[in-house]
């Protein structure tokens, strides 16, 4: 279970004893640092460039996979992994629901062989 850590500012938690909102709080004494977890929390991440990814032209030019778990609690049919394959061009996606990490390989053979099928088509 992830929990999250809330920090709540010293002037806020000053104003909470002397409002004599919380009881048996020891007197807060203010720090100059500024907590690295909290820090790390408020960085954000500048965005990727504009026009310059790389887009497929058809349909199974680029396919992206990513293989999600172990999962804490097992689905219905015992699985703990699931394993994506998302196609660039039309954005349709495939997913897989594996027991171990270790079928991964042998579904994409299976995504593989089904998506043969999809391009004869087209």
């Amino acid at each position: 279970m992830a929990f999250e850590i809330w920090h709540l500012n010293f002037t806020s938690l000053k104003g909470l004893v002397s409002n004599e909102m919380v009881y048996g709080m020891s007197k807060v004494q203010e720090h100059k640092e500024v907590c690295v977890d909290y820090a790390m929390g408020k960085n954000s991440r500048s965005s990727f460039p504009k026009g310059q990814a790389w887009r497929a032209f058809y349909t199974l030019q680029l396919v992206h996979s990513d293989i999600c778990g172990p999962m804490q609690t097992p689905s219905i049919g015992k699985n703990f992994y699931f394993l994506t394959f998302i196609d660039d061009y039309s954005r349709m996606c495939w997913i897989y629901f594996l027991k171990t990490k270790d079928e991964a390989f042998t579904y994409f053979k299976e995504f593989k062989n089904n998506v043969k099928n999809i391009v004869a088509i087209i």
